[in-house]
């Protein structure tokens, strides 16, 4: 059973690092060192010495009493106050350094009260003896005995005082003679008891057993001048002789009082001795061949308290940590620090988890029946208690013995647990079942998690090869920054910055196996707007032929390559609150959500777009809509061609891609610093990147199966679920009005819709 702490140790970096120190093999022989040198000092001091000497001695004393102060203060550092009351050698060495500080607070005072407190310094010899093992084992099985040894020493104390009353009526009036006398006698309780210990230490009590069996006529029988005509002083009923019982009661108390009971006390003496000298002459091996030592068992008690959380128990799930830390026979780990983990530790393991899961389950059903008995009825069900809790230290270390241990098990024991181990081999096969369907899940979960991961690293690679999104990654910090140091000068969020989403819609993307024969590319459509192409006129044609046709766009982040083309209807979308920005060498289309912003142009907040796609055509997908993100921005840029800017210029292709991603501004925030983690945990990413190929009419296709465009009131219960979060999107910078021109330092020069 563990000690209750008085106080916990304090869990702080100083307290860990002095119990580190004062745990450390060196500064424990370093201790030692100082109280044996200082020991010796001591012992040299002698009369007649001369002021050398003597002031070499106070010098050396002084040193030693400095050192035994910091090992207290080291003490009180590493385990708090209630350290000197949970260790008793730690409660010594504080009293030492006490009186020793008395001693010399009081030296100049009073000459005997500072011999009398400088004499703890003698008690050095004490703390010596604690750091030799024989005789701490020694010292330490004395005091734990002595609980033992007070109910010996009570039991003799009421047998000698029965003998002690009796002599008294026997012997109270008995005249002194050869022994009987004013050292031992037995006219009173006191004087009895003192006798009776004389007795039992053998001193003349033969002379005492004459003097209490004298008669007439060496003594008077009754003083009373009837008896004895010669008698003259006052008249008594009794006289001064002794009693023929002397002898029967002499022996009688030597036979009970001194060969038994005494000899009972001796034996308990002596037995405890001799599990001294067995503990002392103990060799420990890594085996147990003659049993564990106090030393090993302490070490195993440790282990266990590392996981019990100062509870005395251990959940059953903590069993393998538990036995990967523990030293062998019980637990895996060699005396080099090496985990043994084989088939042989395995089945152990999965045995003693079996028969601890049945100790637990035995434990539930005798608390149920507890429960369900008349006088329980009447009360509150309690708490069912979990198959994972309740697992006590002395069940825990039993049955790792049974196990890793049989040969120390005895016969009868084991004969005893025959039903048990019955028992606990059919929950050893249930265990198996368990974990091999636990092993299947994991595996399925982690070969999704790795596909996940392979697939996020190939596309972090994609896009820091790929030079538009890292032009786009850097203007999203760029911004993030401006915002950041905008809500510093405020005193408040970023977040706060930005406003709701007023409304939402969702866009259904349908797969195509190949291009239209009847597509208008956009290179086509942005040449109708302007035939000197810039990144404002792709974004321009984007949005005038998505009002009357379907958009053909495909994947081209390698993550979704593998979809191909897509049919896109936008006509549901109405992209309020969205608005163009003219970057130095982009366009983008993207919704505004600053609140100053929207407040100047009397809008409430902006509309989210999301994307679905359905998952498959087989059975068990069908009718099933995946989600592949929010339309975070439109991104329009020029890609040239040439050797010279007239070359470049009339060789330029406009280009649009869909940049689809989390739709939560604070995910998207978190996108922009270049950072990754969502509130719950999990990693943000940018879903996919769709380029746009061209544009196709929407009259007789069933692909794109338009419903009238409808606020939220007409959205779908599922979808208003989706809308009903926080969903903002990321702010745009401070941009310059006016202008359709993109400006040398990249400034932002939106064109509300």
């Amino acid at each position: 059973k563990q000690k209750k702490r008085v106080l916990g140790e304090p869990q702080n970096s100083v307290s860990e690092s002095a119990r580190k120190l004062i745990n450390h093999r060196r500064f424990q022989i370093f201790s030692g060192a100082c109280v044996f040198l200082n020991v010796c000092m001591m012992l040299a001091d002698h009369a007649d010495s001369t002021e050398a000497f003597q002031r070499m001695i106070d010098q050396q004393n002084l040193v030693f009493f400095v050192e035994l102060w910091m090992e207290v203060l080291l003490n009180l550092a590493g385990y708090g106050p209630g350290g000197f009351w949970d260790d008793p050698w730690r409660g010594f060495d504080l009293f030492v350094a006490m009186g020793s500080a008395a001693g010399y607070l009081a030296g100049s005072s009073s000459s005997n009260l500072g011999n009398f407190t400088r004499s703890f310094r003698l008690l050095r010899i004490v703390r010596l003896m604690k750091m030799i093992r024989p005789i701490r084992i020694i010292l330490e099985t004395l005091i734990a005995s002595i609980s033992q040894l007070a109910n010996i020493l009570l039991l003799l104390f009421l047998v000698y005082s029965m003998f002690a009353v009796v002599a008294v009526q026997l012997f109270g009036n008995t005249k002194f003679g050869r022994r009987l006398g004013p050292t031992a006698n037995f006219q009173d309780y006191g004087f009895a008891m003192a006798t009776i210990y004389q007795i039992v230490t053998g001193d003349e009590w033969f002379d005492l057993m004459y003097d209490c069996e004298v008669a007439p006529p060496s003594c008077t029988l009754l003083f009373s001048s009837d008896y004895d005509p010669y008698y003259t002083g006052p008249t008594y009923s009794f006289g001064d002789c002794g009693s023929s019982a002397a002898r029967y009661f002499f022996i009688a108390f030597k036979v009970v009082c001194e060969n038994v009971m005494l000899n009972l006390f001796i034996g308990m003496i002596l037995d405890n001795f001799s599990f001294i000298t067995d503990e002392v002459g103990m060799v420990e091996d890594e085996e147990w061949t003659s049993g564990a030592s106090a030393s090993q068992i302490e070490d195993m008690t440790k282990v266990f308290q590392r996981f019990d959380n100062k509870k005395s128990y251990i959940p059953i799930s903590v069993l393998h940590s538990l036995l990967c830390e523990m030293k062998q026979p019980l637990g895996f780990r060699n005396q080099d620090g090496k985990l043994e983990y084989g088939h042989w530790e395995r089945a152990c393991e999965l045995l003693i988890r079996a028969e601890l899961n049945v100790i637990v389950r035995h434990q539930l059903n005798l608390a149920e029946e507890k429960r369900m008995s008349m006088f329980q009825r009447l009360l509150p069900n309690s708490k069912s208690i979990s198959l994972s809790e309740k697992v006590q230290y002395e069940d825990v270390m039993k049955t790792i013995l049974y196990w890793r241990k049989p040969n120390m098990v005895p016969y009868l024991v084991k004969k005893s647990r025959r039903k048990r181990v019955e028992e606990v081999i059919l929950i050893g096969y249930a265990l198996v079942i368990l974990d091999a369907m636990l092993e299947a899940v994991a595996y399925k979960k982690r070969m999704r998690v790795l596909k996940h991961l392979s697939a996020r690293k190939e596309f972090k690679e994609w896009e820091t090869r790929d030079p538009i999104r890292i032009r786009r990654f850097e203007a999203l910090q760029e911004e993030w920054q401006m915002h950041r140091e905008k809500a510093a000068r405020e005193s408040r969020s970023v977040l706060s910055l930005h406003a709701l989403q007023s409304r939402g819609c969702v866009v259904e993307l349908e797969a195509v196996d190949e291009c239209p024969e009847d597509v208008v590319l956009h290179q086509t459509a942005a040449q109708a707007v302007s035939r000197l192409l810039k990144p404002m006129h792709g974004i321009e044609a984007f949005r005038q032929w998505l009002k009357s046709h379907l958009v053909v766009a495909k994947f081209i982040d390698p993550r979704h390559a593998h979809r191909g083309h897509v049919l896109i209807d936008f006509k549901r979308a109405g992209w309020d609150g969205w608005v163009v920005v003219n970057l130095q060498f982009d366009t983008m289309f993207r919704p505004e959500t600053l609140r100053t912003r929207l407040e100047e142009e009397g809008k409430r907040g902006w509309e989210r777009v999301e994307v679905v796609m359905k998952a498959g055509k087989s059975i068990a997908n069908r009718g099933r809509l995946v989600k592949m993100g929010t339309v975070q921005d439109v991104h329009g840029y020029l890609v040239t061609h040439g050797h010279d800017k007239v070359e470049r210029v009339k060789n330029a292709q406009s280009r649009v891609r869909l940049n689809l991603g989390p739709g939560k501004v604070e995910e998207m925030v978190a996108r922009s610093r270049g950072g990754a983690v969502r509130e719950d945990g999990e990693e943000v990413e940018e879903d996919s990147v769709l380029e746009i190929i061209g544009y196709v009419p929407a009259v007789g296709r069933n692909a794109a199966r338009r419903k009238p465009r409808s606020d939220d009131a007409n959205l779908s219960s599922k979808e208003l679920t989706s809308f009903d979060a926080v969903s903002e999107d990321m702010a745009l910078r401070d941009y310059n009005a006016g202008e359709d021109e993109p400006t040398g330092n990249g400034a932002y020069n939106p064109q509300p819709n």
